[in-house]
């Protein structure tokens, strides 16, 4: 499937990894060495972060119960799209990479958090909103335009609903969106400690037509 990819993008990317059969290791140093500038590096970087990804729960020193290498990649991931958000290539590594991550189904680390993660209570009156089903938790200021939500591209079809805050909510985490599935990231997210149904229902949440 990796390989397919690499096709799609107009570099195999058999040829990419030069006949060298990728593994955890090497995966992990390519990740390891930042986003790089030419295109087919710039595959092969997007290739092994996806192998990471779907070889991670196959990874022997996982089962073995040796986590260091899992805590690396997620680690990795976060350092290696904040280093994407300020390169000049950004826009191109972001269409490589974003259309791997959507097309597997890889979610970014770090419940989607992009540097620190604040805790907050959003007061009454407070306006948010939300792509997708009241069963989630992932809500936005309103307003906040979808590219920066770094929502997968399907996700515009998604039902939209605005919310006012009715009751204060307590233990709220608030963060910046980091950079994913092609999208620039960097607005803003609260994630609610419960699903939103679960917010209407009660009382604290009250949709806006």
């Amino acid at each position: 499937m990796i390989i397919a990819w690499g096709n799609f993008f107009g570099v195999p990317l058999d040829v990419v990894l030069s006949n060298e059969q990728m593994t955890p290791q090497k995966a992990a140093e390519i990740v390891a060495g930042g986003i790089p500038n030419s295109e087919a590096k710039l595959i092969q970087f997007a290739a092994a972060k996806a192998y990471l990804s779907l070889s991670k729960y196959q990874s022997t020193d996982v089962v073995n119960g040796n986590g260091d290498l899992l805590a690396e990649h997620v680690k990795g991931n976060v350092i290696a799209n904040q280093k994407a958000n300020k390169s000049s290539n950004f826009g191109k590594f972001s269409k490589a990479e974003g259309t791997v991550q959507e097309s597997l189904g890889i979610w970014p680390p770090n419940r989607g958090a992009y540097g620190p993660v604040e805790k907050v209570t959003l007061p009454n009156g407070t306006i948010i909103d939300r792509y997708g089903s009241t069963k989630g938790t992932f809500t936005s200021p309103v307003g906040i335009p979808f590219e920066n939500r770094a929502l997968p591209s399907y996700s515009a079809n998604a039902p939209y609903n605005v919310y006012k805050v009715l009751k204060p909510i307590d233990d709220v985490s608030k963060s910046k969106i980091l950079p994913w599935f092609g999208q620039k990231g960097q607005g803003t997210q609260y994630e609610l400690p419960k699903p939103v149904q679960w917010y209407l229902d009660n009382h604290y949440l009250g949709e806006k037509k």
